[in-house]
């Protein structure tokens, strides 16, 4: 089979993370071309593989998702493929996409897969209906209602975000390769919105029960006064890849994620999708992005949560084996591979019909 998805890549976020745990599992057994944007701001510093064709120009957030200056459609009107998909509407070149669609339908079939929150596809729900769509792909049942309003019921599958399947690597070894100390409890905090900052007088106050290391992977610039400031912080000026935010997850004893209440919903937490299969404990905050999370991670409602979370995971190791035996059980249905079956399901489905 062969499949062209339109969607970022080798980029710091969501949209990139699923479609990079999903069609590197696809790839194993079927031809993939990537059609990635030319300007993401958040790409990695690493090279595109060599199916990947970047050809499009994403609209900034500057301009609210819309305008664009490229878009070069020769690839895809001249690329073989049987399965054509869209990742997320926002930011795409939907209205240059129409105009060549027809051509597309007429060779492949067509998949939309939504991330996008509900006001964004109800925003833009005029130009999305008119592509036709053969499937359109939600992650969980907060959209169902939505998609109902806008898509025939047949058109419209379930099927779950992909997480990465298991990865053991021993913290002893991960930690001597990244040259960190083996004598501490060492907190994990990365991402590109630098909303670190918020727990510091939290981790500080665990600093003084524990000896511990927070450790932050930002590309952002950070004062020398932050810096120096507290003895237990420590930031790498990283964008890391996937391989290396791994060996990050091994060396530590949990991950942190501060995020904030979302303004539109429904989302989720690409983040906690993308490392589950450290087996690191994931303390979140408990906000609508890991709602659809059960026990597999560890959520804290306040700061005095959080301290109490954090403590537990340093002490505990009923809730540590607990977490641990959730997320694998999670693994077991949700993995890279189980899911990307249900997708193979899906393309030979539509292929099979007229």
């Amino acid at each position: 089979m062969k499949i062209a998805v339109m969607t970022t890549w080798n980029s710091a976020c969501g949209v990139s993370i699923h479609s990079e745990i999903l069609f590197r599992e696809i790839l194993k057994q079927h031809e993939v071309k990537i059609f990635a944007p030319i300007n993401d701001g958040k790409c990695l510093p690493i090279d595109d593989e060599e199916y990947v064709i970047r050809n499009w120009e994403m609209a900034s957030w500057a301009t609210k998702g819309v305008g664009f200056n490229y878009f070069d459609t020769t690839p895809l009107l001249e690329t073989e493929f049987d399965i054509f998909i869209v990742e997320r509407s926002w930011g795409m070149p939907l209205e240059p996409l129409l105009e060549i669609f027809p051509h597309i339908k007429t060779r492949a079939k067509t998949v939309y897969i939504v991330h996008d929150e509900e006001d964004r596809i109800l925003k833009e729900e005029n130009i999305l209906r008119k592509f036709g769509w053969d499937a359109v792909v939600y992650f969980d049942k907060r959209w169902e209602t939505t998609l109902k309003k806008l898509f025939p019921a047949e058109t419209i599958h379930e099927i779950p975000y992909p997480s990465c399947g298991i990865q053991q690597e021993s913290q002893q070894d991960a930690r001597k390769s990244l040259n960190l100390p083996q004598d501490k409890k060492i907190i994990l905090n990365f991402g590109w919105r630098g909303e670190w900052g918020s727990l510091l007088p939290m981790i500080e106050y665990l600093a003084g029960k524990h000896n511990l290391l927070y450790l932050i992977l930002t590309n952002q610039k950070v004062g020398s006064y932050i810096q120096n400031s507290y003895d237990f912080l420590q930031f790498r000026n990283e964008t890391p890849s996937l391989s290396k935010i791994y060996e990050y997850l091994h060396a530590s004893d949990v991950l942190i994620l501060p995020k904030r209440p979302p303004l539109y919903q429904p989302v989720v937490s690409s983040t906690v999708y993308m490392c589950l299969g450290s087996l690191t404990p994931i303390v979140a905050s408990d906000t609508e992005y890991v709602v659809t999370q059960g026990q597999e991670i560890i959520k804290y409602t306040s700061p005095k949560d959080l301290v109490a979370k954090l403590d537990s995971v340093f002490k505990d190791d009923t809730l540590i084996s607990t977490t641990r035996e959730s997320a694998i059980s999670y693994l077991k249905e949700n993995n890279e591979a189980e899911i990307a079956k249900k997708y193979i399901h899906l393309f030979r489905t539509l292929l099979k019909t007229n």
